[in-house]
């Protein structure tokens, strides 16, 4: 009985004898998704496969807070809030005024928000930066305040002034402690001292040599300040007080 060949062979050989190029049936190609795998030929499914792939891969697991960070902040606004109810207090605004300025007292306003430079700070005064230096140089001298030094590209030095909470903190408490035993608030190892006759009426400030030779031994009217000895100022501080 003759075998009877399979009809697509046959016809496959043919082709093949005659030259034809016969197409190999192709299988669905599968491509990577993600961490799926997804059959192309499946177009219904590939969109929704891909787009929750594309979701997961997307999702970024939340950052753990971190306590230390958080603790640090809190004590930066107690430490702020501190500050503004010390600048309340008339012992201790009232030393500031007397033995800096009253440029001083609004410095350490100004630097409790925020560090900043010694221009800006000028130009937010609307006085000379060279006041402002003076200033800051005397409250560091109090240990008030501290400053960080950077160099730009063109060598030209920037000073970015910091007010240091804690050492006026402890400079508070020293006043506080004090108050009752101290008659005056002038430097002890200072003779020299010097005021502005025109201004001191209304301000009420006696410079130390240190600080009135930094000003340049002049006022913020830019007159020129008078020298007295420690006798004569304290004779004006007790004048003031009472």
């Amino acid at each position: 009985m003759p075998v009877r060949k399979d009809i697509k062979k046959v016809g496959k050989k043919a082709a093949v004898r005659a030259g034809r190029k016969v197409q190999a049936k192709q299988r669905p190609q599968k491509q990577h998704v993600g961490h799926l795998v997804v059959s192309r030929p499946d177009k219904k499914n590939a969109p929704s496969v891909a787009r929750a792939a594309n979701k997961r891969a997307g999702e970024a697991k939340p950052a753990k807070a971190d306590p230390h960070a958080a603790a640090l902040a809190a004590a930066a606004v107690e430490d702020t809030a501190r500050v503004n109810e010390i600048l309340k207090q008339e012992v201790f605004s009232e030393f500031v005024t007397r033995n800096v300025g009253r440029l001083g007292v609004d410095l350490i306003k100004t630097l409790n928000s925020s560090p900043s430079v010694d221009d800006k700070l000028a130009a937010r005064a609307n006085i000379k930066v060279n006041e402002v230096r003076r200033v800051l140089n005397v409250l560091n001298g109090y240990g008030m305040t501290k400053y960080d030094v950077n160099k730009d590209g063109k060598g030209w030095l920037t000073f970015k002034w910091y007010l240091d909470k804690h050492k006026i903190r402890a400079f508070y408490d020293s006043l506080c402690e004090k108050e009752g035993e101290r008659k005056i608030t002038l430097p002890e190892d200072c003779n020299d001292f010097f005021y502005c006759i025109s201004c001191y009426s209304e301000q009420k400030v006696i410079l130390p040599f240190d600080s009135a030779f930094d000003a340049e031994f002049k006022c913020d009217c830019g007159k020129k300040l008078v020298v007295v000895d420690k006798e004569h100022a304290v004779s004006l501080y007790n004048d003031t007080k009472n």
